[in-house]
């Protein structure tokens, strides 16, 4: 479940940086999350994606990055929950859907992994390589 509310208020307010309210407080967060996920520290970039998406809920980027992390910390129906957003929210960004094809099909749930990253990868051609290197195509 992606937990409400901004972890990293504190954080950013101490520091004086930016509203933990406004639009900047979400790129804020977001960047400063990247910057953890490059150092190794994903728990707490996961904290400041949850951040940015407290105060802009459809933040494709962060809900993406935030699913990426989840799986890798082996918290993979929390990541499929965040990748799930994405594909409402913004449904031609096409790595949720590969995510969630993986993510799905490793799950055992084939009829829904097969469902959502094919489909997107028939609007996106360069994406079909890649689906299918994970999963054989549908017959």
């Amino acid at each position: 479940m992606i937990r409400k509310g901004p972890p990293a208020a504190g954080k950013f307010k101490r520091a004086g940086a930016v509203s933990p309210s406004g639009p900047d407080f979400a790129e804020a967060c977001f960047g400063h999350g990247n910057y953890l996920v490059s150092q190794g520290r994903l728990a707490e970039a996961a904290d400041l994606y949850r951040s940015a998406i407290a105060v802009r809920p459809n933040h494709a980027d962060a809900l993406t990055n935030l699913g990426n992390i989840l799986y890798q910390l082996g918290q993979a129906e929390e990541a499929i929950e965040a990748w799930w957003r994405v594909t409402t929210v913004a449904p031609d960004h096409p790595l949720p859907h590969l995510n969630l094809g993986i993510a799905l099909s490793k799950l055992g749930k084939p009829d829904l992994s097969r469902n959502y990253p094919l489909r997107h990868g028939r609007a996106c051609p360069w994406l079909v390589p890649a689906i299918h290197a994970v999963q054989p195509p549908m017959t």
